[in-house]
């Protein structure tokens, strides 16, 4: 499935993937920026950005979740 959001919403794409149960990989670029996120049978299973501080762990740290050391200690596992 291809598609333009300048005539449709992100919603909708995301909506018509739930609906439809598809599975696969929802692509969204921008200029030199890439985010993914990832369909199984309709349900969202991952997601992920070539944007460093869209990172989960750059999001914990930032909303002080967690500390930059534990987040270092729990990458090495």
């Amino acid at each position: 499935m291809y598609g333009d959001l300048s005539r449709d919403t992100l919603g909708d794409a995301i909506r018509g993937l739930y609906v439809n149960r598809r599975s696969g990989i929802l692509h969204l670029a921008q200029e030199k920026i890439s985010k993914r996120i990832y369909f199984r049978k309709g349900s969202m299973i991952f997601a992920n950005s070539d944007v460093e501080t869209d990172r989960l762990g750059e999001f914990l740290i930032r909303n002080e979740v967690i500390n930059r050391e534990a987040f270092e200690t729990a990458s090495k596992a």
